[in-house]
């Protein structure tokens, strides 16, 4: 494919590449807009008129209010009295119920929000005037397709009932695909557009006459004066006028043409790739002082770095958090520091936003230009091309390590990690892998076990010691509950045979019995009831002891005669 054939198949391949950016279909509302008065993602706007509704948008500062309901007297930005069906001063009105115009609203700038926070572009526009064709292939069937499109936000005010609409810091543009559209069915062309600089009252009617004279004279064409507020996008576009701007340099990439089916086109690179270093010899073949890399990076990052420094063309593959964006800031710092330039494209403006954050925090900021989100706007991007002309801060500070140091300290990280990497004996495990185990049993139950020579594990006692946790792994819940075990705090040894143990619990038998009989007669002769627990039992024997050591009475006191002399006594 090196031929002449060859190149116009790989030019008639970056045509087709072309075509299948730009959708020309009856799919896209920019080629073919359906009115729908249940659609979620359109709102005409019927008061003010066309001409109106576009001067107010396009002028400094002002911005038009959306009511989804009927506003108060008080709420009005005139004294005049409200007027039904016309849309006051700094008003739009639309053609919808109220109820389902906040609907609609709410949709549209949720939607809005949320393309501008994933990709950090805005969709939301206000198509002003709206040419209508039949198809070159099929006259029968008509087109309907934006003309003007003015790039707006949106703001919910809910405490005044309304929406503000207003034109972000852009210029309103003609509808891109409409253009290449006309062109390559009819080759035909719009008129450009731009703001007068005196302001843009009749601009857009002076315009809209101009796109008049282009339908007048053809049979079904016609040009209306309607507005609607919507989503329209066209990412990519860039890339389709980038393959056209740039197509000679695209067809003599060897990366291009291998994509184009002209595989010959790899051989220079895959008969003489770069040698890159192996991740063990990245230290012995990069100095400390060439490496100006912000972040931390492993060796499998270290060598995409690399092969990136030597000019080799790859695609860096990676899970979620595998530190791609790191990989990617420092990529960005090392070109920096090697005067070159580097442009960073993402379809997702979060991937952006990572990478940019690393590079403030790290003070690259003056030396970047972000290009997404609201940082695309014009005045953010002369404000930051003025930061930058201004003065950028020194890369490295006058404390930068000398190259002996830096290297002598590399030695001793190096050491620290072989060592930590090595097996040590007799259980043959490495640091790390001991701390591994130790952080993974971190919510596991500290048991208290005497272990003195740690130092002296091998592998052997080590599978022991597993085997013999494992079978006291189901008897894990009764040491739960040893507080409440029938044999806690007894002194015997346990470790007996089962006829000594049953001889004993036997004569254990006994004894409670013979016990139980004997502190129910005690119990008895104190007029007592017999103890039941062994805490009414210990209460008993110590009435006992108080009894035994009481001082004792004559006996004689006890005698009957001596009770009947008492009681005669008494009576007298």
């Amino acid at each position: 494919m090196t031929g002449p054939g060859g190149v116009e198949r790989i030019d008639a391949k970056i045509e087709g590449w072309r075509r299948s950016l730009l959708d020309l279909t009856r799919r896209n509302p920019l080629s073919s807009f359906r009115i729908s008065d249940r659609s979620r993602r359109q709102l005409e706007l019927v008061e003010p008129e066309a001409a109106a509704l576009f001067d107010r948008l396009t002028s400094p500062g002002q911005r038009c209010d959306i009511y989804y309901r009927e506003p108060e007297p008080g709420e009005q930005e005139t004294d005049a009295e409200p007027v039904p069906r016309l849309a006051r001063v700094g008003e739009v009105r639309t053609g919808r119920d109220a109820a389902v115009n906040w609907r609609t609203l709410y949709t549209i700038e949720k939607k809005a929000r949320e393309f501008e926070q994933e990709q950090g572009v805005n969709v939301l526009f206000v198509a002003c005037g709206f040419l209508q064709w039949p198809e070159a292939q099929d006259p029968e069937q008509t087109r309907l397709a934006p003309l003007l499109l003015v790039p707006v936000s949106l703001t919910d005010e809910p405490q005044h009932s309304r929406y503000s609409l207003g034109m972000v810091d852009d210029e309103p543009l003609v509808n891109p695909v409409l253009v290449r559209l006309l062109q390559s069915d009819f080759r035909l062309g719009l008129p450009e557009f731009a703001l007068p600089e005196n302001g843009p009252e009749g601009a857009l009617q002076a315009w809209l006459e101009e796109v008049d004279e282009i339908a007048a004279g053809r049979e079904g064409w016609s040009v209306t004066r309607r507005c609607f507020l919507g989503l329209f996008s066209f990412l990519k576009l860039a890339m389709y006028e980038d393959l056209d701007r740039c197509r000679a340099e695209a067809a003599a990439h060897p990366l291009v043409r291998a994509l184009a089916g002209d595989t010959e086109a790899l051989a220079p690179l895959v008969e003489a790739p770069l040698a890159l270093p192996l991740p063990e010899d990245l230290d012995a073949q990069v100095p400390p002082l060439d490496c100006y890399q912000i972040l931390d990076a492993d060796a499998s990052q270290q060598v995409a770095i690399e092969a990136a420094k030597r000019g080799q063309s790859f695609i860096l593959h990676g899970p979620p958090g595998t530190g791609k964006s790191q990989t990617i800031a420092n990529l960005i710092a090392e070109f920096l520091a090697a005067g070159k330039t580097i442009l960073f494209v993402s379809e997702k403006m979060a991937a952006l936003d990572v990478v940019w954050r690393h590079l403030e925090r790290h003070h690259l900021a003056d030396f970047c230009l972000p290009l997404h989100s609201h940082q695309a706007q014009k005045s953010e991007v002369y404000r930051l091309l003025g930061r930058s002309l201004e003065g950028v801060r020194q890369l490295a500070g006058p404390d930068t390590p000398d190259d002996a140091a830096l290297m002598a300290m590399r030695i001793r990280l190096n050491e620290h990690a072989k060592q930590l990497n090595e097996p040590v004996p007799p259980l043959g495990w490495t640091p790390v892998r001991a701390c591994g185990e130790v952080a993974r049993l971190e919510q596991a139950p500290a048991l208290a076990f005497a272990f003195d020579d740690a130092d002296q594990l091998d592998r052997v006692r080590y599978d022991d010691i597993r085997q013999h946790l494992a079978a006291l792994e189901p008897v894990y819940q009764v040491l739960l509950r040893a507080k409440g075990h029938p044999w806690r705090g007894t002194a015997a040894d346990l470790h007996v045979d089962e006829a000594t143990l049953t001889a004993r619990l036997r004569a254990l038998s006994e004894g409670l019995a013979a016990q139980q009989d004997a502190s129910a007669a005690l119990a008895e002769a104190c007029g007592l009831d017999a103890p039941g627990t062994l805490a009414e039992l210990e209460l008993l024997c110590q009435r006992a002891d108080v009894l035994a050591e009481s001082p004792r009475p004559p006996s004689a006191w006890l005698l009957d005669s001596c009770r009947l002399t008492m009681r005669a006594w008494r009576r007298r």
